[in-house]
């Protein structure tokens, strides 16, 4: 009779033992499986965040080209052309020139070249009709 007391005793307390195992690991389980949803979570309210915010600095960059555009088209409207708008003006013909005196260099040197070139085959041509003179 003992030893069976004894022995149900300790049954029991291994039953009990296995259950608070069971418990503790799905406890774990829970807790493992809420910190994941909790990172998600922020994860995405960052990206949400940095979205808006890509958001708001392209809603205020086509704001302010509006005004400058609207700034513009009223400068226009009453013909005023600012010193900046005269220089700018200056240096976009001066670049212009430059390019054209550099497009005009570059065709002298082609029309050089082809002159050269006709004055060596002349030449050559010269030199074989010599040969076939003394032959």
């Amino acid at each position: 009779k003992e030893g069976r007391r004894k022995a149900e005793g300790r049954q029991k307390e291994g039953r009990r033992k296995a259950e608070e195992r069971q418990k503790e690991g799905r406890r774990k389980a829970e807790e493992r499986q809420k910190k994941g949803r909790r990172k998600a979570e922020e994860r995405q309210k960052k990206s949400r965040t940095a979205e808006e915010r890509q958001k708001k600095s392209r809603r205020k960059a086509e704001e302010t080209q509006k005004k400058g555009r609207r700034k513009e088209e009223e400068q226009q409207k009453e013909g005023r052309r600012t010193a900046e708008g005269r220089q700018k003006e200056g240096r976009r013909k001066a670049e212009e020139q430059q390019k054209n005196g550099r497009r005009k260099e570059e065709k002298q040197k082609k029309g050089r070249r082809t002159a050269e070139g006709r004055q060596k085959n002349s030449r050559r041509k010269a030199e074989e009709q010599q040969r076939i003179l003394f032959i």
